[in-house]
């Protein structure tokens, strides 16, 4: 919080710099040093509101009120947004995975289904080579059986 000497300070400013000696004048030319300072601009912003009449005032609040509903309705679409696209991507990672899964299992049961037949006719006698070309299976994978 400033001090009672940097508040006189700033008083004294305004008052020398002559824009707020005529209440409806707007503070365009204000030096740069006080529009800079927050609490000396949003003096400036009370006086110049002040300084309205009725029907301005209401076209003012009118703008700012618009203002800030158009704000919340594109925060509201953007929250919606991002929602919606986070469940689609959820969703299609989840596809994908799913479609994964049933990719490797279909091929270990290919892969197991070969190698259970594979067994049974080496159990047979057949030769690992007519095995091999039967099953896909590599003479290795035969020989280990």
């Amino acid at each position: 919080m400033a001090d009672k000497s940097t508040i006189s300070q700033r008083n004294n400013a305004l008052n020398n710099t002559g824009f707020l000696t005529e209440v409806g004048e707007r503070h365009n030319g204000a030096p740069a040093e006080l529009l800079d300072n927050e609490l000396t601009s949003k003096a400036l912003g009370i006086v110049e509101k002040s300084a309205m009449s009725d029907a301005q005032l209401y076209a003012y609040e009118r703008f700012w009120m618009s203002v800030h509903d158009e704000q919340a309705y594109l925060e509201g679409r953007y929250i919606k947004g991002h929602k919606e696209g986070l469940e689609k991507g959820l969703e299609k990672g989840r596809a994908e995975g799913r479609a994964e899964g049933r990719a490797e299992g279909r091929a270990e049961g290919e892969y197991n289904k070969a190698m259970e037949s594979a067994r049974r006719m080496k159990a047979k006698g057949y030769p690992a080579d007519d095995i091999a070309e039967i099953t896909g299976l590599t003479i290795d994978e035969i020989n280990s059986l």
